[in-house]
């Protein structure tokens, strides 16, 4: 009886350790979005190895529509390079403040569509804002999304709110304001 229960207590040692261990390897994203990737969104970055998934808007900028390859997603971090380059990227995703599953985080911040297909319906003056990493108002909501990103969801429940709130940097937060058709009124 004592060795059964060893043995037992050996193997649920060995399939919970097994499980914990799967759920930090970075795996690919789904075969449905094989292929060509892009970012959905510009990124801002202070060091490419450490992005957080609030995503500041201070530092470097990765503009929507960049090609990135080797996209992997762990349940603590995505890691991404750029087509035409070596260099590794590595958002660290903080669930507490996106609130939403990892791989739908991913989804978000990937995209099949280069940048004529994301912004084919906005503006010359959204482009150019996507473009240049800028707000100014007007933006419809559609495109800051783009050009800024979407809000980190612990400050912003829902991206239908008229009252966005983006973090700056640790310690600043800027507060985007849009009517009642969408369009950015203040910042």
């Amino acid at each position: 009886m004592k060795k059964i229960k060893i043995t037992l207590s050996i193997i649920l040692l060995a399939v919970f350790s097994l499980m914990f261990t799967s759920c930090h390897r970075a795996r690919p994203l789904p075969k449905e979005l094989n292929g060509k990737l892009y970012l959905s969104q510009n990124l801002w970055y202070q060091h490419p190895e450490k992005i957080y998934s609030v995503s500041y808007k201070t530092g470097a900028r990765l503009p929507a529509g960049t090609e990135v390859h080797d996209v992997k997603v762990s349940r603590k971090a995505i890691y991404f390079k750029l087509a035409d380059s070596n260099q590794q990227y590595r958002i660290i995703y903080q669930q507490k403040f996106s609130l939403i599953p990892v791989m739908q985080f991913a989804d978000r911040l990937f995209t099949q569509k280069n940048l004529a297909e994301l912004t084919k319906d906005f503006t010359p003056a959204e482009k150019n804002c996507i473009k240049t990493g800028t707000l100014t108002k007007g933006l419809s909501k559609a495109a800051v999304l783009v050009g800024y990103g979407y809000p980190p969801p612990h400050r912003t429940s829902s991206t239908q709110n008229n009252v966005w709130r983006y973090w700056i940097n640790r310690f600043m937060t800027q507060q985007l304001i849009f009517n009642d058709k969408g369009k950015l009124t203040s910042f």
